[in-house]
């Protein structure tokens, strides 16, 4: 054990480190800073969020217009792009949460504008292995 790991004076008679206080300031290679700083405040945590809600509702309008004999129900699906925006409003404001506050955001807006798609081709894969059964019921029975 080396002397700054070590508890107690070290060899020049300063006061030694705590054995548990020599792990808080441990270097993050991915953030490319000290843990210690990483909850710190983020003064520009509301710069994702506010670039991303006007481009989701222009992208939810894009795609509620997109088909316009759809099921009146379906509207109630865009609640979900509209929860992980407001997740990106929400979430705490710490440098720590800025690259969660980015993926929800990215995710709302992605879903704002797939959100029909993918309701037809799951409903379209539904149909399809419908027929298939009852094909195979009449071939069978």
């Amino acid at each position: 054990m080396t002397d700054h790991h070590r508890p107690g004076p070290g060899p020049d008679g300063a006061a030694g480190r705590r054995w548990d206080e020599r792990d808080e300031r441990r270097w993050d290679e991915r953030d490319e800073r000290w843990w210690g700083e990483r909850d710190e405040r983020d003064e520009r945590w509301w710069a994702v969020p506010a670039l991303a809600t006007p481009l989701a509702l222009f992208l939810l309008y894009v795609d509620y217009t997109a088909y316009p004999a759809r099921p009146a129900v379906w509207a109630l699906g865009y609640s979900v792009p509209l929860a992980l925006l407001g997740c990106g409003w929400l979430l705490e404001r710490t440098v720590r949460r800025r690259p969660l506050r980015t993926v929800l955001t990215g995710l709302g807006c992605l879903l704002a504008l797939g959100y029909t798609q993918v309701m037809v081709t799951v409903l379209t894969g539904i149909a399809v292995v419908q027929l298939f059964f009852r094909v195979a019921a009449d071939l069978v029975g």
